[in-house]
Protein backbone atom coordinates (compact mmCIF):
# COMPACT_ATOMS: atom_id res chain seq x y z
CA UNK A 1 0.00 0.00 0.00
CA UNK A 2 2.61 1.98 0.97
CA UNK A 3 4.78 1.87 -2.67
CA UNK A 4 3.71 4.40 -5.43
CA UNK A 5 4.37 1.97 -8.26
CA UNK A 6 2.04 -0.47 -7.38
CA UNK A 7 -0.98 2.41 -7.42
CA UNK A 8 1.17 3.68 -10.96
CA UNK A 9 1.24 -0.16 -12.20
CA UNK A 10 -2.73 -0.33 -11.35
CA UNK A 11 -3.59 3.32 -12.49
CA UNK A 12 -0.97 4.05 -15.07
CA UNK A 13 0.35 1.05 -16.65
CA UNK A 14 -2.10 -1.61 -16.98
CA UNK A 15 -4.70 0.79 -18.81
CA UNK A 16 -1.63 1.66 -20.86
CA UNK A 17 -0.93 -1.72 -21.96
CA UNK A 18 -4.69 -2.09 -21.92
CA UNK A 19 -5.51 0.32 -24.70
CA UNK A 20 -2.11 -0.64 -26.90
CA UNK A 21 -2.71 -4.36 -26.75
CA UNK A 22 -6.85 -3.75 -27.68
CA UNK A 23 -6.90 -0.34 -30.10
CA UNK A 24 -3.63 -1.47 -31.96
CA UNK A 25 -4.01 -5.36 -32.12
CA UNK A 26 -4.67 -4.23 -35.86
CA UNK A 27 -1.28 -3.54 -36.45
CA UNK A 28 1.13 -6.61 -35.27
CA UNK A 29 4.12 -4.97 -33.12
CA UNK A 30 6.61 -8.50 -34.19
CA UNK A 31 6.92 -9.40 -31.16
CA UNK A 32 8.16 -12.67 -31.75
CA UNK A 33 11.03 -11.62 -34.18
CA UNK A 34 14.81 -10.17 -33.84
CA UNK A 35 13.82 -6.98 -32.88
CA UNK A 36 11.25 -7.94 -30.76
CA UNK A 37 13.70 -10.23 -28.81
CA UNK A 38 16.25 -7.67 -28.45
CA UNK A 39 14.15 -5.11 -27.14
CA UNK A 40 13.21 -7.78 -25.09
CA UNK A 41 16.83 -8.75 -24.53
CA UNK A 42 17.29 -5.24 -23.25
CA UNK A 43 14.77 -4.84 -21.00
CA UNK A 44 16.17 -7.83 -19.11
CA UNK A 45 19.55 -6.45 -18.77
CA UNK A 46 18.43 -3.19 -17.30
CA UNK A 47 15.80 -4.68 -14.83
CA UNK A 48 18.76 -7.22 -13.82
CA UNK A 49 20.74 -4.09 -12.87
CA UNK A 50 17.72 -2.24 -11.60
CA UNK A 51 16.28 -5.30 -9.43
CA UNK A 52 20.35 -5.49 -7.78
CA UNK A 53 20.64 -1.52 -6.65
CA UNK A 54 17.11 -2.00 -5.65
CA UNK A 55 17.89 -4.87 -3.53
CA UNK A 56 21.41 -3.53 -2.37
CA UNK A 57 19.17 -0.56 -1.30
CA UNK A 58 16.83 -3.09 0.84
CA UNK A 59 19.69 -3.37 3.12
CA UNK A 60 19.52 0.11 4.52
CA UNK A 61 15.46 0.63 3.82
CA UNK A 62 13.46 -2.45 3.05
CA UNK A 63 10.53 -2.44 1.01
CA UNK A 64 7.97 -4.42 -0.35
CA UNK A 65 9.90 -6.02 -3.53
CA UNK A 66 13.79 -7.09 -1.49
CA UNK A 67 14.34 -6.95 1.86
CA UNK A 68 17.96 -7.58 3.21
CA UNK A 69 19.54 -7.40 -0.33
CA UNK A 70 17.35 -10.26 -1.68
CA UNK A 71 14.42 -10.26 -3.75
CA UNK A 72 11.08 -11.01 -2.68
CA UNK A 73 8.32 -13.08 -4.32
CA UNK A 74 6.56 -10.00 -4.85
CA UNK A 75 9.48 -8.49 -6.01
CA UNK A 76 10.00 -11.12 -8.53
CA UNK A 77 5.96 -11.11 -9.19
CA UNK A 78 6.48 -7.37 -9.87
CA UNK A 79 9.61 -7.92 -12.36
CA UNK A 80 7.47 -10.27 -14.70
CA UNK A 81 4.37 -7.73 -14.56
CA UNK A 82 6.75 -4.88 -15.05
CA UNK A 83 9.03 -6.94 -18.09
CA UNK A 84 5.74 -7.78 -19.28
CA UNK A 85 4.38 -4.06 -19.51
CA UNK A 86 7.78 -2.32 -20.60
CA UNK A 87 8.18 -4.94 -23.42
CA UNK A 88 4.46 -4.26 -25.12
CA UNK A 89 5.18 -0.12 -24.39
CA UNK A 90 9.02 -0.34 -25.63
CA UNK A 91 7.73 -1.84 -28.60
CA UNK A 92 4.86 0.22 -29.39
CA UNK A 93 7.14 2.62 -29.00
CA UNK A 94 9.78 1.66 -31.25
CA UNK A 95 8.10 -0.39 -34.21
CA UNK A 96 8.30 1.60 -37.62
CA UNK A 97 5.34 -0.25 -39.10
CA UNK A 98 3.10 1.27 -35.84
CA UNK A 99 1.67 4.43 -37.62
CA UNK A 100 -0.64 6.27 -34.49
CA UNK A 101 -1.35 9.84 -34.86
CA UNK A 102 1.41 11.88 -33.07
CA UNK A 103 -1.37 12.88 -30.46
CA UNK A 104 -1.34 9.57 -29.30
CA UNK A 105 1.80 8.73 -28.85
CA UNK A 106 1.81 12.64 -26.95
CA UNK A 107 -1.00 11.43 -24.92
CA UNK A 108 0.63 7.94 -24.07
CA UNK A 109 3.82 9.72 -23.03
CA UNK A 110 2.11 12.41 -20.93
CA UNK A 111 0.12 9.51 -19.35
CA UNK A 112 3.44 7.41 -18.74
CA UNK A 113 4.77 10.55 -16.89
CA UNK A 114 3.21 10.15 -13.50
CA UNK A 115 4.56 6.92 -13.22
CA UNK A 116 8.18 7.50 -12.88
CA UNK A 117 7.76 9.69 -10.00
CA UNK A 118 5.02 7.22 -8.68
CA UNK A 119 7.27 4.28 -8.68
CA UNK A 120 10.26 5.62 -6.96
CA UNK A 121 7.90 7.07 -4.37
CA UNK A 122 7.19 5.28 -0.74
CA UNK A 123 4.05 6.72 0.91
CA UNK A 124 5.21 6.57 4.47
CA UNK A 125 6.68 9.10 6.78
CA UNK A 126 10.06 7.52 6.76
CA UNK A 127 10.51 7.76 3.04
CA UNK A 128 12.74 11.02 1.49
CA UNK A 129 13.14 11.53 -2.53
CA UNK A 130 16.94 10.98 -2.12
CA UNK A 131 19.34 11.29 -5.41
CA UNK A 132 18.75 7.64 -6.59
CA UNK A 133 14.81 8.48 -6.58
CA UNK A 134 15.76 11.86 -8.13
CA UNK A 135 18.05 10.07 -10.83
CA UNK A 136 15.38 7.36 -11.59
CA UNK A 137 13.16 9.72 -12.04
CA UNK A 138 15.14 12.34 -14.56
CA UNK A 139 16.08 9.30 -16.43
CA UNK A 140 13.27 7.89 -17.12
CA UNK A 141 11.31 11.33 -17.99
CA UNK A 142 14.30 11.82 -20.61
CA UNK A 143 14.33 8.56 -22.20
CA UNK A 144 10.75 8.82 -22.71
CA UNK A 145 10.88 12.42 -23.46
CA UNK A 146 13.25 11.91 -26.07
CA UNK A 147 11.75 8.61 -27.94
CA UNK A 148 8.33 10.32 -27.98
CA UNK A 149 9.83 13.51 -29.47
CA UNK A 150 11.77 10.62 -32.01
CA UNK A 151 8.68 9.44 -32.88
CA UNK A 152 6.16 12.50 -33.58
CA UNK A 153 9.02 13.59 -35.92
CA UNK A 154 9.55 11.01 -37.81
CA UNK A 155 12.79 9.17 -36.78
CA UNK A 156 12.29 5.22 -36.46
CA UNK A 157 14.54 2.80 -34.69
CA UNK A 158 12.98 -0.52 -36.28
Amino acid sequence: MEHGGVWADIFLISPIVAYILSVRKECNLHFISFAGFAVLACILVLFGFLGRGYAKASLKTPEAHAHHGRTTWAGWFHAVFATIAAWVIAMYYLSAELKPHSLEFCFISLALAPFFALGAMKFNKRYKFDSQAMAQVTIGMIVLSAVCWFRVFGYKLF
